[in-house]
């Protein structure tokens, strides 16, 4: 299982945010540009143990976009029994 653990207070714009985890998630470009397609990747992904550490800071900055995001990566792993996201 590929493990990745990414700073949500290191972001400083939700352009941030998505590149760190496009990234990190080793996505093709269609999926970089909202959360839609990033659920789809999840969703479709195997073999990953997701932590995104700060969450509150995504909350802070972002407000209902930082509460979407963090509420897909939850649906996205509850959908998909191949990932694990753990939110601090």
């Amino acid at each position: 299982m590929r493990t990745i653990c990414l700073d949500a207070a290191l972001w400083e714009s939700r352009t941030e945010a998505r590149k760190a985890l496009h990234d990190a998630l080793e996505l093709s470009e269609e999926y970089a540009s909202n959360l839609d397609a990033l659920y789809d990747a999840l969703t479709e992904a195997r073999d990953i143990e997701l932590t995104i550490e700060n969450a509150d800071s995504l909350r802070e900055k972002f407000d209902r976009w930082g509460n979407s995001l963090i509420r897909m990566l939850q649906d996205a792993a509850e959908e998909n029994e191949f990932i694990r996201v753990t939110i601090h």
